[in-house]
């Protein structure tokens, strides 16, 4: 009977001290690169977080349903007691959500702001000076 060769268990296998174990299997040979190149494309990083754009909102898009707005319109028109009412009010009407810019809100004023020497916080209770606390007394 023909003996044939196997290639012997990889847990059996001894390796010298200080080198990899030798391999079990047959591998390419050396020069063998393993994956796929990839196609860089001409933005680099630094391109890339150079040329920052400010987004530009869908002029086409249309801003959702206000539906608190909706049942108001139909619990004011009467049409709005029952959940088919209310149904058939959504489907004859519409109202949408305001969109557009944001609304411009004033600035937030400190107390910090205004005067420099202002503290936050709560005052100490205790009447002891710095200076005595630090000299022990």
């Amino acid at each position: 009977m023909p003996s044939t060769k196997r290639a012997p268990n990889p847990l059996l296998i001894t390796a010298e001290v200080g080198k990899p174990k030798p391999s079990t299997m047959n591998l390419p040979p050396p020069e063998h690169v393993y994956g796929y190149k990839m196609m860089l494309d001409a933005a680099g990083a630094g391109n890339i977080i150079g040329g920052w754009m400010e987004h530009t909102p869908n002029e086409a898009t249309q801003p959702g349903r206000d539906f608190k707005k909706l049942n108001r319109m139909a619990i004011i028109k009467g049409s709005g007691l029952t959940p088919s009412q209310v149904a058939d009010f959504r489907r004859t009407h519409d109202a949408r959500l305001r969109g557009g810019s944001m609304q411009h809100q004033q600035a937030i004023v400190l107390p910090s702001s205004r005067d420099p020497e202002f503290a936050y916080g709560v005052k100490n209770v205790y009447g002891t000076e710095m200076g005595a606390l630090i000299s022990n007394q």
